[in-house]
């Protein structure tokens, strides 16, 4: 907390900036959950839908890679770098 007891934030206005807009893309990224930065740049994250997307490091191309069937509650990337998610019902994440 910063000391007029409002949150401290940890990055400020110009250090914030759109990588993609998917609102209008197809695919259609309608909403993105378990935010995950891979090694070689991509963006990886879960959709509203249990979708699982790809967007390129470079931010031009947005793709559907898989599915969960249901929610994806989070992204991250085992020791070979491959993605895995984690869904609600699970113990532990699913690779994908």
């Amino acid at each position: 907390m910063a000391n007029n007891n409002t949150p401290a934030s940890l990055v400020g206005p110009a250090g914030v900036r759109v990588v993609f807009e998917g609102s209008l893309t197809e695919p259609q990224l309608d909403h993105p959950d378990g935010v995950a930065v891979h090694r070689d740049g991509s963006i990886w994250c879960g959709g509203e839908r249990g979708q699982i997307y790809r967007l390129s490091p470079d931010g031009g191309k947005l793709e559907q890679v898989g599915s969960t069937g249901g929610f994806c509650l989070g992204m991250a990337f085992d020791s070979q770098r491959r993605p895995v998610h984690l869904r609600p019902q699970a113990r532990r994440g699913h690779a994908c």
